[in-house]
Order: structure tokens, then C-alpha cells, then sequence
């Protein structure tokens, strides 16, 4: 009796983790009926090994509390095209992109967004865009505004990176070692291969977006959200230092300042709520 309980305990745990599951990697819309309208979508670009949690229950609160709707998901096939489901909404339109090659570099990744954009242009008539990364999604996001945007016909609005390893060597995995360069007023005082490459091509950016950078600090040694140092995270300011481009950046401490939770916190939500909508 007690082994029936549990087997029938075990199924209903695993017929309700499936449905999640699958709702998250599909459309989720509320009927709105506000008159002004916010039509520019929101792209959701997940980190390393990213899939359709990462940023699932982010936009599941965006749906309930700010009424944004989980408009399309865009899946990136492996050879960089795209497959999307849905269709853009009125009002706050979100598009979660999720990558077949979850392992891949950031700068092919990135390829893979500018070919979301081109579609979303081609198929929706989408003309601006916001952008929302963590992680090494952060990397994504920047490899493609410095070397894929001026391949699109799409402007970018507002772009927020979370926990991003702007300064790491090694931007996909997390190392042995947090790593961390001291911070001078002219930026980091060594900067590594990837920090480098997106410097050359900085001016790429148009100077009217605007940026909300948000890095973790859980309080350790290295200050860091136990992934990617705070250093690491806030050297994007001296990217952008000689620029007019809109620079703002929140630091999150304590434990909801871990690398994992920074997605998963409500002062976080509302700020990214704000800044975009």
C-alpha cells in the first residue's frame, strides 16, 4: 500500500513538472485591455547552458505583475536559423530566445540574434528592440551591438545585462578561480581577450541606447556573486566611459546577489520593469 502511494506520489510530480516544463518554452498572454500601447518587444537572451528556465520564471512574473506578454519563443538551430512560435502582441511583447547548441561561443550566439532580429523585422515588421542577458547571454548581447546590429534594420532601446563576465578569460564555464582585476579610474587593470575585442568595436553602439548593468555581490573574499567578480561585472561602465551612451548599474548584495538568483528577485524585476517599460 505504502509502495503504490508513492509510485502514484512520483507520477503526479512528474505529470505536473512536465506541464511546467512545457509551458515555459511556449507563448504566455494575458488579454489586455490598456490603450496605450508598448509594442517594442523585449528579447531574453539565457546564459551558458541556458534553456527555457533561465529566464521562464522571470517572464512569468513580468506576465502577472507588469502585464507583459510572453509573445514568441525564437529557438536557434544549430546552423544559426530560426524557428518561432507565436506572434507579437500590442502591449509589452516578450520573445524568449533559447539556443539548440547551448555550449556554443557567444560570438556565434550572437550571429544566431542578429538572425532573430532580421526575422522578427521580416516577419513582424519589428523595428526596435530591448534586450535582457545574464551571464555569458551578457557577452551575447554585447558581441552582437559591436559586431552584428549594423547588419539589421532594427534600432535597440534599452539593454540590461545581468552578472556578465565582461572581463573574464573564459566567459562559458565558471573557473577554479573567481577572477578578478582591480578597478583604476580608467578602467580595469588588466583586461582580458574577450574585454579587448568588444573595445575595439565599442563605438559600434548607437549613443542613444540606454544600459542598466546589474552585477551580484553575495559578500565573499573576492566580491563577486560567486560566479563572476564584481570587478569583472562593472568593468562594461569603462567600455562605455568615452561615450554618451545612458550608463546605470544596481549592485545586488547578500545572498539574492548570487549569480544563479539574479534573475530570480523581485527588487530586480522591478527595476528591469522600470527601466524598460
Amino acid at each position: 500500500m505504502v509502495i503504490e502511494m508513492i509510485v502514484s506520489l512520483l507520477l503526479i510530480l512528474l505529470i505536473i513538472g512536465g506541464y511546467f516544463f512545457i509551458k515555459a518554452g511556449k507563448p504566455d498572454k494575458i488579454k489586455n485591455e490598456r490603450q496605450v500601447k508598448q509594442q517594442v518587444p523585449t528579447l531574453f537572451i539565457p546564459g551558458y547552458m541556458g534553456n527555457r528556465f533561465s529566464f521562464g520564471r522571470l517572464m512569468r512574473r513580468f506576465h502577472k505583475y507588469y502585464g507583459a506578454n510572453k509573445s514568441i519563443v525564437a529557438i536557434v538551430n544549430k546552423d544559426n536559423s530560426v524557428d518561432m512560435r507565436g506572434e507579437i502582441d500590442a502591449y509589452r511583447p516578450m520573445v524568449q530566445i533559447l539556443f539548440r547548441n547551448k555550449n556554443s561561443r557567444a560570438d556565434l550566439q550572437a550571429a544566431g540574434l542578429r538572425n532573430v532580429c532580421q526575422q522578427l523585422y521580416a516577419s513582424y515588421q519589428v523595428e526596435e528592440v530591448n534586450l535582457v542577458a545574464h551571464s555569458m547571454g551578457c557577452i551575447t548581447e554585447f558581441w552582437f551591438l559591436t559586431h552584428f546590429l549594423n547588419e539589421t534594420s532594427l534600432k535597440v532601446k534599452n539593454v540590461v545585462a545581468m552578472g556578465g563576465p565582461f572581463n573574464d578569460s573564459e566567459v562559458a564555464r565558471t573557473t577554479r578561480k573567481i577572477e578578478s582585476h582591480y578597478l583604476t579610474k580608467k578602467g580595469p587593470i588588466y583586461r582580458n581577450k574577450i574585454y579587448i575585442e568588444l573595445e575595439k568595436k565599442i563605438d559600434n553602439i548607437p549613443e542613444n541606447i540606454r544600459i542598466l548593468n546589474i552585477a551580484g555581490n553575495i559578500g565573499d573574499d573576492v566580491k563577486s556573486d560567486g560566479a563572476v567578480s564584481l570587478s569583472s561585472a562593472l568593468s562594461l561602465k569603462y567600455l562605455l566611459i568615452n561615450s554618451s551612451k545612458r550608463y546605470s548599474e544596481l549592485v545586488i548584495t547578500g545572498r539574492e546577489g548570487k549569480h544563479s538568483l539574479l534573475h530570480e528577485n523581485s527588487r530586480v524585476d522591478h527595476k528591469i520593469a522600470r527601466f524598460i517599460w
